[in-house]
């Protein structure tokens, strides 16, 4: 059975090019949600009989904290449906992720394997997957929307090269009475830490800004050029609170 189901999804293989978008679209499902998938291994699940189904995606990893680990996901779940309908491809899922407006909470169902006490008898469970309805939410709030603070990747990039602690974002532009400007915030200040914690990724800072909203002060530290522009001018490191709207 094992080896039918192998050759099965062998001949599911998409070419190149499809596994290439197949790649795309999974990291947006991953950044958004959180959950990687096995794509080999949902292809043999659903040509084994009890699934009973020839759609959903096996979970291989929940990141620690994410909306997924949130919801209740674990390792080994299969998503079946999000909001009522099954889950053919990655790239329609990814596609029903960016149609979602910030904060919805989606309802899912995903299809858990039935605790045994003897892993031995599962195998010949031909029942052994039971569903379970959650709920997710999706839609991360902009840093811009959110802050008025846009950052300037690039100059990020070089920044940090340069720098010892290889951590943090170069502001380049701040919106006018927005929260960030409010705060002392401007220009070409380089966004270090957030409520304390060294700013690493970009995607872990939107994932804070989710964390603490909505509303709230955030203490944020901060680096600014003494003296000018130049580059050879050095940083002064400062903190300031950043009040969030309701």
């Amino acid at each position: 059975m094992l080896v039918t189901a192998l050759l099965f999804a062998l001949s599911l293989a998409d070419p190149a090019s499809a596994q290439d978008e197949t790649r795309s679209a999974h990291d947006r499902v991953t950044e958004e949600t959180g959950l990687t998938f096995s794509v080999a291994g949902s292809l043999l699940r659903r040509s084994i009989i009890s699934t009973d189904t020839a759609y959903g995606f096996a979970v291989r990893r929940v990141r620690a904290g994410s909306r997924a680990a949130r919801a209740g996901i674990a390792p080994g779940d299969i998503l079946m449906k999000w909001d009522g309908r099954p889950v053919r491809t990655l790239e329609t899922l990814a596609g029903w992720i960016d149609e979602e407006e910030a904060g919805a909470d989606v309802a899912i169902e995903v299809s858990r394997r039935k605790a045994h006490r003897r892993p031995f008898d599962r195998s010949f469970d031909r029942k052994a997957w039971v569903s379970h309805d959650l709920s997710i939410r999706v839609g991360r709030p902009s840093l811009f929307v959110e802050t008025g603070i846009d950052v300037s990747f690039l100059d990020s990039w070089w920044r940090r090269k340069g720098s010892d602690r290889r951590v943090g974002f170069k502001i380049g532009q701040v919106r006018l009475d927005s929260p960030a400007s409010r705060a002392g915030l401007r220009a070409g200040d380089l966004l270090l830490e957030w409520k304390g914690r060294p700013i690493k990724s970009f995607a872990q800072l939107e994932q804070w800004l989710e964390e603490d909203l909505p509303g709230g002060s955030i203490e944020v530290g901060y680096a600014r050029r003494v003296g000018g522009k130049f580059s050879f001018d050095p940083w002064d490191e400062r903190s300031t609170s950043i009040m969030l709207s309701d």
